[in-house]
């Protein structure tokens, strides 16, 4: 398994692991992972045999904290095939996102 950063080229894969891992709620949350690619987050995918199987998110968001806005990272959505599931493909997809979110400040 290789985790790296999304290209235009996984796309179409990434839809796919949301739609397949989330079931009804699926094309919501491809819809979501478009949107939040768009605005700049860090967006990475796993692969095995050069096969999108898993995908993760971290974008920005203001957490509202009182008595000021702290500026955090909000790690969604992830997503990994049903057949790749349980083998530790989130758990590598999340150490990825944040390294990557943290090595963004």
């Amino acid at each position: 398994m290789r985790v790296q950063p999304e290209t235009a080229a996984d796309h179409d894969a990434v839809r796919a692991v949301h739609r397949a891992a989330f079931g009804a709620e699926g094309e919501k949350v491809a819809t979501l992972a478009d949107r939040l690619r768009a605005s700049g987050a860090v967006s990475l995918v796993a692969e095995v045999d050069g096969s999108v199987v898993g995908h993760v998110v971290v974008g920005r968001n203001l957490l509202d904290a009182p008595p000021q806005l702290v500026d955090v990272g909000v790690l969604s959505p992830l997503g990994v095939l049903p057949g790749f599931q349980r083998q530790g493909i989130g758990t590598a997809l999340v150490a990825a996102a944040r390294e990557a979110a943290a090595g963004q400040g």
